[in-house]
């Protein structure tokens, strides 16, 4: 294979499985899903486990550049996923409680938004952004803790709305 075909290869490849990734939660989202609160917590932990192995097992250089990078990308996260999962509908039957999640369009564009601006970001930094010369243990860790944060910051917006949902049902199925 050319350098010019493995060139193409590797900047089509990362586009097809997000095409895919994308695609796959579109189809998914057509249709509500049961939303189980009392399992809410794994994927947070999981995920906050995986954020601190990926810190401790190559740390990022601790200089003002790279902590302030990693607390920006940690404050965007939490904001973009707390944004992220006001835009995912939550319902709960109120007969059988069952609580019931569908994605929005909404939250589906706001995704592809994210991803399309993490490709553009990691583009710039490994390309070199003018004379700023950034470590690829911060670019990735600092990419890695703004997934991180948004996911579990997403989590806890649902979590917290789902169950004050279920509570006000509950509460007029009792009133009622």
């Amino acid at each position: 294979m050319s350098d010019d075909h493995g060139a193409l290869l590797s900047q089509l490849l990362p586009m097809l499985v997000i095409i895919a990734v994308v695609a796959r939660v579109a189809l998914r989202s057509r249709k509500p899903s049961k939303l189980k609160i009392e399992l809410m917590w794994i994927r947070p932990v999981i995920y906050l486990a995986l954020g601190v192995l990926m810190l401790v097992g190559v740390p990022p250089p601790l200089t003002v550049v790279g902590v302030g990078a990693i607390v920006l990308a940690v404050v965007l996260g939490c904001a973009l996923g707390w944004q992220r999962g006001r835009l995912i509908h939550i319902e709960v039957h109120p007969e059988t409680h069952e609580v019931m999640q569908k994605v929005s369009p909404a939250a589906l564009i706001f995704l592809v938004a994210l991803i399309a601006l993490r490709y553009g970001a990691r583009s710039l930094a490994m390309g070199g952004i003018g004379n700023i010369h950034l470590s690829i243990n911060l670019v990735t860790d600092t990419l890695g803790l703004f997934a991180i944060a948004m996911f579990v910051t997403q989590s806890a917006e649902m979590w917290l709305r789902a169950r004050r949902l279920l509570t006000q049902a509950r509460t007029a199925q009792v009133a009622s």
